[in-house]
């Protein structure tokens, strides 16, 4: 009996190992994605005021850049991007220079705080890479100025959208 036990126990194993494996779990890439250190948007030419709306005129310019596996495509525009208004959100896609795959830039301007006495700005820099769609995410805050300013700014999130 026991020769007999031993024998289904090895052909249990032979079978065991014969019969195809269970698929492996899918792999999920939970990148951790935060933007480069070192990587800034620097604005050559800023200029921004509140007086019953905004008006601001920004250029932005950025290197090209890695995260992990995502590449954050330079940036620079062809003029500054101007908007008299807000609080608003507009775009500057038409002066990004060699745009030639869908990037985008947007500026949100926030709602005048008498008590903070500066203008924010927004920005969102959306990219893809990889085949998929990737924003950055940057703040500018100065005091309003009409003498053009040379600014930078250190773009605080970068995260997958699509």
């Amino acid at each position: 009996m026991r020769t007999a036990t031993f024998v289904t126990a090895i052909a249990s194993a032979i079978t065991a190992l014969a019969a195809p494996a269970a698929p492996a779990a899918p792999v999920t890439n939970v990148a951790n994605l935060s933007v480069p250190a070192g990587y800034v948007w620097s604005i050559p030419d800023y200029l921004g005021y509140w007086y019953y709306s905004a008006w601001v005129s920004v250029s932005l310019n950025a290197p090209q850049a890695t995260s992990g596996n995502v590449i954050i495509p330079a940036l620079s525009f062809t003029a500054p991007c101007q908007y008299i208004g807000g609080p608003v959100t507009f775009s500057c896609n038409q002066f990004i220079a060699n745009n030639t795959d869908n990037r985008s830039v947007s500026v949100t301007i926030r709602p005048w705080n008498r008590d903070d006495e500066r203008l924010f700005l927004d920005t969102t820099y959306q990219f893809t890479s990889g085949g998929s769609t990737y924003q950055v995410h940057g703040t500018l805050f100065t005091d309003y100025t009409t003498t053009p300013q040379t600014l930078t700014v250190i773009p605080t999130t970068l995260s997958k959208v699509g």
